[in-house]
């Protein structure tokens, strides 16, 4: 463990072809121009210097940059990136010590930038990637434009495990390894810790770089297990699913609202459907309807439809952080017992006061403080979006003329002596 306390900040992203590392001075809150980055253990430096320029490796390795056709071109003169002065950032190619130390998945090397410049240093990883993303996806992935996709995400152990997906290179070259499509499950290795492989696939991609296949399954205990995507002996791609036996419902529920958000006071209809999976209805079903005021019965008609509601009363907010809007959770299941469970749900907001209002608070002078509120009406298109606090928030006219009560409450903090000794795990 060590500990560092120091003015110098710093922001790195490191990629797999370029690093950006950001430099700031937190004494005056502002860039630090020509600060030097270094790669502890490695002998590089790269220093900032004014735009257009490019920055140096001091110690002479051959790097590369981007040409005026935007392609990554070898240089001979140690060309590491380009950097704005004024902006204290660093830009350089990604040194193969990181790429090589992220591969190291034991974590014998550990790679680390020192960023100084006057008085001041800072040490910070530079690592490539982060451990557990280096654990869970093979090195070679990022150079493929990769999807997977399973037919469900749960089968019956004597199922038929159907795939589909694409696989193509980001540089536009042909896959020429072969593609395989591997079943395992974690945990379930040989005497050397290798994965075992329960089945095997190869895969055919077409000129798109799209595939299908199939994987049968049989004599499988209930788990989890792991799809894999593979190109020669690199994972590209991954799926968990699980294989356990189910009962399948005899039939489906449905639940779904007119409307997703509604003023309190003025309720909002639901339509409820049971239906078998051919599509006949389900008549005279007798349902529980779930709310968060409480249970009702409901009662399906002979095409197997039911028409529910659902209304919340308003009520004055006294609470310090507000109270509206807020959601409501709404559910159907049968009201008798089933081989199978069954159940439909659906959510729905409810906002209390047809306005609200946004604030901000600024400090002319010491001891003075200025709050401006502006009121806007709410506009129900908008409240159906998601959040309040989205872009545009709740709705965007104005409603003039609203009364605003408030109260100042002033907040004096009194020390208290508690002892004498200072202790550094709790203070």
């Amino acid at each position: 463990m060590w500990l560092q306390v120091t003015d110098a900040a710093a922001y790195v992203n490191v990629a797999k072809d370029d690093t950006v590392v950001w430099v700031t001075n937190l004494a005056d809150r502002r860039p630090a121009p020509g600060a030097r980055v270094e790669l502890i253990g490695a002998g590089m430096a790269f220093t900032p210097l004014p735009e257009g320029h490019e920055s140096n490796s001091v110690d002479g390795r051959q790097s590369t940059t981007k040409g005026d056709n935007g392609q990554r071109q070898e240089s001979k003169s140690m060309v590491t990136g380009f950097t704005a002065n004024a902006d204290g950032v660093a830009r350089f190619a990604t040194p193969q010590e990181l790429l090589t130390a992220t591969e190291d998945v034991q974590q014998n090397a550990r790679p680390y930038f020192r960023v100084s410049f006057g008085n001041r240093a800072l040490i910070m990883p530079a690592t490539y990637l982060s451990r557990n993303y280096g654990y869970w996806e093979d090195q070679a992935a990022p150079r493929y434009w990769k999807y997977l996709s399973t037919d469900r995400p749960l089968y019956q152990p004597t199922d038929t495990i159907k795939v589909w997906g694409l696989l193509k290179r980001r540089d536009g070259a042909r896959v020429n390894a072969p593609v395989t499509l591997t079943l395992s499950k974690e945990g379930y290795v040989d005497y050397y810790y290798r994965p075992v492989v329960i089945k095997q696939q190869p895969l055919t991609l077409d000129a798109v770089g799209t595939f299908t296949g199939e994987i049968a399954v049989s004599d499988l205990r209930a788990d989890s297990y792991l799809l894999q995507l593979a190109v020669g002996e690199d994972i590209i791609e991954y799926k968990y699913l699980q294989i356990r036996p189910y009962d399948k419902p005899p039939y489906s529920l449905s639940l779904i609202p007119d409307t997703k958000a509604a003023f309190a006071g003025t309720g909002i209809t639901l339509r409820a459907r049971a239906s078998f999976f051919e599509g006949t209805p389900v008549p005279d079903l007798a349902l529980n309807y779930k709310t968060p005021e409480g249970v009702k019965t409901v009662v399906t008609d002979a095409e197997g439809n039911a028409t529910l509601t659902y209304d919340r009363a308003y009520y004055p907010c006294n609470q310090e952080y507000g109270c509206w809007p807020n959601s409501a959770g709404l559910s159907l299941s049968p009201q008798l017992s089933e081989i199978a469970e069954i159940e439909a749900s659906a959510g729905v907001r409810i906002l209390g006061p047809d306005i609200y209002d946004t604030n901000t608070v600024s400090y002319p002078a010491k001891g003075r403080a200025r709050l401006e509120i502006t009121t806007r009406a709410i506009d129900l298109a908008k409240a159906q979006e998601g959040s309040p606090w989205q872009e545009g928030g709740l709705g965007a006219a104005l409603a003039p003329g609203m009364r605003i009560e408030g109260e100042v409450v002033k907040i004096t903090h009194t020390s208290t002596e508690t002892g004498t000794r200072y202790d550094f795990i709790l203070s």
